[in-house]
């Protein structure tokens, strides 16, 4: 499969960006969660390059393997996600 690029930032790089798209949207099924195709496919490229999406879009607080940041939005110290561990 052919890359698709825009201002050298590689989008789409393999097959398997499809394949999280389709595990993603699966999962969200199974939660009762639904957001648009292109959320979902956003959310693939990130997952699949271990990229931070930056985004202050609530769709992607149901993808809980994406790291999503939203810089808009200003945090009081100590608020946020719990730290893992």
């Amino acid at each position: 499969m052919n890359s698709v690029g825009l201002n050298g930032l590689i989008l789409l790089r393999t097959r398997s960006v499809f394949d999280k798209a389709a595990e993603v949207d699966s999962d969200l099924r199974k939660s009762g969660s639904r957001i648009p195709d292109a959320d979902v496919l956003i959310a693939s490229v990130a997952l699949e390059n271990d990229l931070v999406l930056v985004t202050d879009d609530g769709h992607f607080d149901n993808i809980l393997q994406l790291k999503a940041e939203n810089w808009m939005r200003v945090e009081s110290p100590g608020e946020g996600k719990v730290p893992a561990g």
